[in-house]
């Protein structure tokens, strides 16, 4: 009983002048047989495939076990103040939740997010929205799909007329007014906006490379359609940007681009 007393009497003089506790040898000996048993357990579980994501968890919570050892004795928080406990279980909790965090975001993905093993490239070009055989001809259906694009991505800044007066007009420079016909910096015909459209117009419009061609065609003649009748394309101006009006369905050339997750994680491993 005495014992005890004499122990707990010790803690509380270190914890008071703030000793570093010095651990008894049997103590250091089952925390490093422990830590050791724990490293064979890694081992062994390493060669068990449970499928990504239990292999994931069951990896975490045995290095989470071995990091909790390590620090209740070896850093000797099990004998530091309450404080300084509350501020390590603190940081603890905050890196699991952003665990948690990320894991949500990551399993609950659409499916096929990840990119492939065969083809490490997107296809870009001709996928996604509405289909039309003829982009480049300006029609009711295409002027539709453009309307809805117009609303989401432009009329922001150039206002849901047209006129360069949305909320985010505000700029050094103010947005084209699409209602009139002088002033264009690039040619007022389908294939230059389309063209623009893709490669932006630096610094204030940024490109929207990340549409689908056709959705670029509707928001072209969704533009144009604001003012007098644009300057009609000929068979090289719609040439230069990938189409050919000779051919029965005409598409864009297939462009080939590096997925954002995939220059990451190359950049990364370098």
């Amino acid at each position: 009983m005495s014992h005890h007393g004499d122990h707990g009497s010790e803690n509380d003089y270190e914890r008071k002048f703030d000793l570093h506790h010095i651990l008894s040898k049997a103590t250091s000996r089952n925390t490093l047989v422990t830590l050791l048993i724990l490293t064979i357990i890694t081992v062994g579980a390493s060669r068990i495939d449970l499928g990504q994501s239990l292999n994931f968890a069951l990896a975490m919570f045995i290095a989470t076990v071995k990091a909790m050892v390590v620090t209740m004795f070896f850093m000797g928080l099990k004998y530091d103040s309450k404080e300084n406990r509350g501020i390590f279980y603190s940081a603890a909790f905050f890196v699991l939740a952003f665990i948690a965090l990320t894991a949500q975001d990551i399993f609950t993905r659409h499916a096929g997010w990840q990119i492939g093993k065969n083809d490490v490239f997107l296809q870009v070009a001709n996928v996604g929205g509405p289909s039309f055989e003829k982009p480049y001809e300006k029609s009711e259906a295409i002027l539709a799909h453009g309307k809805k694009l117009f609303e989401t991505n432009c009329a922001v800044c150039h206002g849901a007329g047209g006129l360069g007066d949305g909320p985010g007009s505000a700029l050094p420079v103010k947005p084209r007014n699409f209602t009139v016909a002088d002033g264009w910096k690039n040619p007022r015909r389908p294939s230059a906006i389309f063209k623009m459209l893709e490669v932006g117009v630096p610094p204030y419009m940024p490109p929207y490379a990340q549409l689908a061609p056709n959705d670029r065609w509707a928001l072209t003649h969704y533009v144009l359609n604001f003012g007098p009748a644009p300057e009609a394309d000929t068979q090289q101006t719609l040439a230069a940007v990938g189409f050919d009006p000779l051919k029965p369905a005409a598409a864009a050339a297939v462009k080939k681009t590096i997925p954002i997750d995939f220059a990451i994680d190359r950049y990364l491993k370098q």
